[in-house]
């Protein structure tokens, strides 16, 4: 119900709703909305809110419970938190080690006071700006990387670049230019790389670092 004193009275308000996405289970550990502008405090709370089991409604049905995931492994963590038992199917995650882009909330004294009792790192990410050009981020890259004598790049569905489309052709290029001037061994992984004619990853397969395994990933060495 509006309050009468609101009535007849619209306003526009910009929301930032910031989301913590778990990439191996597609999962979202956990979301905040900001009625304004992001501020620490708001990604200390996005932090907390993954790291701990959210309970789960009544009315929900079994399978959006944690106890009857198919795809989290409950049995094993149920012995290790008896909150899970009736938390929401999703994980709750507490990573080891933040990578950041430099942005001015993650340098903030409040962020790293909410990661120093969780016992998560900060890590600067590669100073990247938003004016830089395709080819200064690929300087920055390359030289970050081999300043700090990264030696294994691993390159996931590399299946989905097609250099037959524009796009595709760039990325190959981007791929080639990577490997050519990080020192490091480049591991693509992919569906059926290895007999895909239109992979970057097929081109490897003259300097393989070693016989490929049958889940479709292929070793390139450029040390």
């Amino acid at each position: 119900m509006v309050p009468p004193a609101l009535k007849g009275q619209r306003s526009t308000h910009n929301h930032h709703h910031n989301i913590a996405v778990d990439v191996a289970t597609r999962a979202i550990l956990a979301a905040v909305l900001c009625p304004s502008s992001t501020q620490a405090v708001n990604a200390a709370l996005l932090l907390a809110e993954m790291a701990v089991p959210h309970p789960a409604r009544p009315t929900w049905p079994d399978a959006l419970y944690f106890a009857h995931s198919s795809l989290l492994p409950h049995q094993r963590l149920l012995t290790l938190d008896e909150r899970l038992q009736g938390a929401a199917a999703r994980p709750a995650v507490i990573p080891e080690t933040l990578i950041t882009d430099r942005g001015s909330i993650c340098l903030s004294k409040s962020f790293a006071a909410a990661c120093k009792p969780l016992g998560m790192s900060v890590d600067l990410g590669i100073p990247i700006t938003a004016r830089m050009t395709q080819t200064q981020i690929t300087e920055s890259v390359c030289h970050t990387y081999n300043q700090l004598d990264v030696r294994l790049v691993l390159i996931d569905e590399i299946h989905r670049v097609n250099p037959r489309t524009t796009t595709g052709a760039e990325t190959a290029d981007l791929i080639k230019d990577l490997t050519e001037r990080i020192q490091a061994t480049f591991v693509y992984a992919g569906i059926d790389v290895t007999n895909t004619p239109t992979s970057p990853a097929s081109a490897a397969r003259s300097s393989q670092a070693g016989p490929h395994s049958s889940s479709g990933a292929l070793a390139r060495t450029t040390r």
